[in-house]
């Protein structure tokens, strides 16, 4: 009688157990090529970039960095997942150092929360700006920037929770999130120093304009949403 020996599948091992038998030295040399993988897709875009130039401005060989990440597609990936762990990061940090309580009855925002959100999406708006670029011309990456989205808003569920709102799921949360919280603070981020010299004005200023009509904006529309959730 024959027999069939069942082959194993080779399972890729996660990041953590990848990066926990890297000598410290590695780990650097990793971060270094994703840090100007990141900056070549910002300057060139996902699809203009090459291998060689992140590998020439990292100055490493471009075999190691198909050792450590096997192509340009998992570069990115990477990328998105290092931005997703950092967010969250960030946020708790920010949280933590400077509690603060919504209270939505008022449909009040606090500017030190939205002042955070500021500062926080500042640090992420290279792959941010990666993503969307790369969703617009490209439908199969769009779930890298949707993913990122939702590491950043799901932070947001215990601030909720903490001014008395339970969300069913991160769908109650997501829409208002993306369109009204995200967007405008990242779109903020990104034309401040611009519309600044443009206009002639103060960014300080500028900024300072922004977190009251921020904060007045959305708390008004998190008002009523939340009004609508709570009868749901």
């Amino acid at each position: 009688m024959a027999t069939h020996t069942k082959k194993s599948g080779t399972r890729k091992p996660s990041r953590k157990t990848r990066e926990s038998v890297l000598s410290e030295e590695a780990l650097q040399t990793r971060k270094r090529i994703l840090d100007t993988a990141e900056k070549v897709f910002s300057r060139k875009g996902f699809d203009g970039a090459r291998v060689d130039e992140i590998a020439e401005e990292a100055g490493v060989n471009k075999a190691l960095i198909y050792y450590y990440f096997e192509s340009k597609t998992a570069l990115l990936e990477e990328l998105v997942e290092r931005a997703v762990r950092e967010l969250i990061a960030e946020k708790q940090a920010a949280f933590a150092a400077s509690p603060v309580r919504l209270d939505l009855e008022k449909g009040e925002i606090p500017r030190e929360l939205v002042r955070n959100g500021i500062s926080i999406t500042s640090c992420f708006l290279a792959i941010f700006g990666i993503l969307c670029v790369e969703a617009f011309k490209d439908d199969n990456k769009a779930p890298a920037l949707f993913k990122v989205m939702d590491g950043y808003l799901g932070q947001m569920q215990p601030l909720l929770a903490h001014a008395g709102v339970r969300l069913r799921s991160l769908d109650d949360l997501r829409f208002p999130g993306v369109f009204f919280g995200l967007a405008p603070l990242l779109f903020f981020q990104l034309l401040k120093d611009k519309w600044a010299a443009y206009y002639k004005v103060d960014a300080r200023a500028l900024e300072e304009r922004f977190l009251d009509s921020f904060s007045s904006m959305y708390g008004t529309w998190v008002r009523v949403a939340v009004a609508e959730m709570k009868k749901a």
